[in-house]
């Protein structure tokens, strides 16, 4: 993760290293099927990130996108 901070008398860049993701979240973990079931079917969950959280996708904003 990086933060800029451009302005002032000492610009600088902020790194922070962040965790890793699992390789894998399989559905027999009672907190990955809890994740999924409880999720809006209009946006599934398609993984975890490094900090544990559900990743979607939205289909219907996608959709609304593609009638554009």
């Amino acid at each position: 993760m990086f933060s800029r901070h451009p302005a002032g008398r000492k610009p600088n860049v902020l790194v922070k290293k962040t965790r890793r993701s699992r390789k894998k979240a399989l559905c027999t973990d009672a907190s990955v099927r809890e994740l999924v079931m409880t999720g809006p079917e209009s946006a599934p969950v398609i993984g975890l990130g490094s900090s544990g959280k559900a990743v979607s996708v939205d289909l219907d904003a996608e959709s609304r996108w593609l009638r554009r």
